[in-house]
């Protein structure tokens, strides 16, 4: 049974006051691969996050699928984040849609981690979604990044919490701009 996270994806966006967007090219389909591994994207190895869980990379079976999927595996003390090796510039109102196939069981979820110009960490933005079985999800998401008034970088973030695993296809991230106007209301 596939669910759908973020009905309202579209109104948010023009709830938001988006008037541009720029799609981010992160790999979403794992296709830049050497010796079985992402040479786009890498496990997050931040003490906070130890023990490390597991990441495959695999083949999607769907024959009208083109690329690869990534399976995240956490363990029982730590949630399990594959980011993006690259950092992607915004503007100070921006938002990021994000966008991905994913089958799994627990919570597991997409999101950005957000950096200042000198690219120190200031936090998270991120949107999950608990699994009962290994059901499928398509996460179409606007994640508002105004909370960081500073944030001038990003990278892409998924992510399969405490004993969750999760299976990500197709990922897609789009920056959209944000009018001041719209960021500076209360």
């Amino acid at each position: 049974m596939q669910k759908f996270i973020g009905i309202g994806s579209l109104l948010a966006a023009v709830c938001l006051g988006a008037v541009a967007a720029e799609p981010l090219p992160i790999d979403g389909t794992f296709l830049k691969v050497r010796d079985a591994k992402s040479q786009t994207w890498s496990v997050d190895t931040d003490k906070k996050l130890e023990p490390i869980g597991h990441t495959e990379l695999f083949k999607i079976k769907d024959p009208a699928s083109t690329g690869n999927a990534i399976r995240l595996r956490s363990t029982k003390l730590a949630p399990t984040h594959f980011v993006t090796n690259d950092y992607y510039p915004v503007g100070e109102y921006d938002a990021c849609r994000l966008q991905a196939k994913v089958f799994g069981y627990g919570t597991v979820g997409i999101g950005v981690y957000v950096y200042d110009q000198d690219r120190n960490y200031l936090g998270s933005v991120t949107k999950s979604a608990k699994f009962a079985d290994d059901s499928g999800v398509v996460f179409d998401v606007m994640l508002s990044l105004r909370k960081y008034p500073k944030a001038a970088f990003i990278r892409v973030l998924l992510i399969a919490d405490r004993e969750s695993q999760g299976n990500f296809e197709a990922v897609a991230a789009t920056l959209d701009q944000v009018e001041a106007a719209a960021g500076q209301a209360k």
